[in-house]
């Protein structure tokens, strides 16, 4: 599946494509982990820290360029290429933590909960970082829960980092023989700024196997983009602003949903 990724999408704003690669190399890696949880009537403790090192490393569908000869009538602009890739040496560590608190050591009540997610990933080879791996993550959430588990509700807070720097790099299908180098175009990834969250969400069991939840979700209508989302727009690009405004994510919105266990 790896070496044989391909796609193709005729989307004017932003057309992309994906190419297999008959090359690619099996990974190998060594992880190690260590971690220390804790347990009790109201408080719960989980850490976790990690790292893992890697040959032949498959980074999945990674930005490679621009193809300047795939120009269509439908796509007037050239189109992003994606693929599947091994960067020779890598390493990737980081921290994951999570807790809860209970204020109440009976069922119900209320509910204190956070986690941190924190990862850096590192191309050894070229001496930059990965760029499938994304920012700094933490949640925290205060909620409520009835005595008998009928209705729930929390309050929920998102707080994402900005992602490390990537470096500008030569786009490999500008690269033809016997031109000058001059004529080499660069590609320099956007970088989204990081953002906060507020979400309101809640449920009712109606009965033990039907559940009704809702939520309020980006209450303060924040302008946010996901790293994942956006990492492969091409700031130098002449559509660059509006490739960037598609991959926004929504404003205020709600959601209604009926659960059904049988």
């Amino acid at each position: 599946d790896e070496a044989n990724f391909s796609f193709r999408a005729d989307i004017p704003a932003r057309p992309h494509k994906g190419i297999p690669n008959p090359d690619i190399k099996t990974e190998t890696s060594n992880n190690f982990e260590l971690g220390l949880r804790s347990r009790s009537e109201k408080f719960d403790f989980d850490v976790t820290g990690f790292y893992n090192r890697y040959d032949n490393f498959i980074q999945r569908a990674a930005f490679i360029g621009y193809d300047n000869s795939d120009i269509g009538s439908i796509t007037p602009v050239p189109f992003q290429v994606f693929q599947t890739k091994n960067v020779s040496e890598a390493e990737i560590y980081g921290l994951e933590i999570k807790a809860a608190y209970r204020f109440n050591s009976q069922p119900g009540g209320f509910a204190l909960r956070g986690g941190l997610g924190f990862q850096v990933g590192n191309d050894l080879t070229e001496d930059k970082p990965l760029s499938t791996v994304g920012p700094l993550q933490a949640v925290l959430g205060l909620g409520y829960q009835s005595p008998n588990d009928k209705w729930g509700a929390e309050l929920v807070g998102t707080f994402v980092a900005k992602a490390r720097e990537q470096e500008s790099f030569v786009n490999p299908r500008s690269i033809v023989v016997g031109q000058p180098e001059s004529s080499r175009t660069l590609i320099d990834p956007y970088e989204p700024e990081g953002y906060a969250l507020v979400d309101m969400i809640g449920y009712y069991k109606i009965n033990p196997n039907l559940t009704l939840t809702a939520g309020i979700y980006n209450i303060f209508d924040a302008e946010y983009y996901q790293y994942s989302d956006v990492s492969s727009i091409d700031t130098n690009s002449r559509v660059f602003e509006a490739q960037r405004g598609r991959y926004a994510q929504p404003g205020t919105n709600f959601a209604v949903g009926l659960n059904w266990q049988f």
